[in-house]
């Protein structure tokens, strides 16, 4: 299931972090335009000295981390969020 997918990043100075966003809604084969695009957004939340982002293989993978539940609920719910071109 590509619906809502997760994204993991490594940021050299505030650690692990992660995202989920609607599937593959950029390419459903080619993950770098999905991951340009969350680098863009880890700025927004402090990440800028980014070591590595990489698409999940399930929504488990990030679970564990804060806020990850209202963020899939957020999303289920039909709220998105646009990243500008």
């Amino acid at each position: 299931m590509n619906d809502i997918i997760a994204i993991q990043v490594k940021d050299r100075k505030k650690g692990k972090a992660a995202f989920i966003t609607w599937g593959r809604v950029f390419d459903r084969l080619d993950t770098s335009v999905v991951e340009r695009k969350i680098a863009d957004a880890a700025e927004k939340f402090g990440l800028r000295d980014i070591t590595s982002i990489s698409i999940c293989d399930s929504l488990q993978d990030v679970a564990q981390y804060p806020f990850f539940y209202e963020a899939l609920v957020f999303d289920a719910n039909g709220n998105f969020l646009f990243f500008k071109e």
